[in-house]
């Protein structure tokens, strides 16, 4: 039997994991806007022949960013929306791994 002090303990925990599964969810949202709006930018540019000034940081950028969610890949076991979708519908999750060459 579970005495009232550990139920109150394992209710705190079990928000607090809800709380950094929301924030990991909302990590994974701003990090595929983020790649998608760098992309978007540059095949514009590459459409409109405009050479966007520090082209190579905005791809540099790019590989800080996959770097800094490599680091917390795993660090939580809740799927992000559009994970639980992909599961769901039997389609494969998107892949993090990108050619840039071969878009630009």
């Amino acid at each position: 039997m579970i005495d009232g002090e550990n139920y109150n303990l394992k209710i705190q925990l079990a928000q607090e994991l809800e709380k950094s599964a929301k924030f990991q969810r909302h990590n994974q949202e701003l990090y595929d806007y983020l790649i998608a709006t760098i992309f978007w930018l540059m095949r514009y540019a590459k459409e409109h022949n405009i050479n966007p000034p520090n082209k190579d940081r905005l791809w540099e950028s790019i590989n800080q960013i996959h770097s800094l969610m490599d680091k917390t890949e795993g660090v939580m076991f809740l799927p992000t929306e559009s994970q639980q979708r992909n599961k769901t519908t039997g389609e494969p999750t998107e892949s993090k791994n990108i050619t840039i060459d071969t878009v630009f």
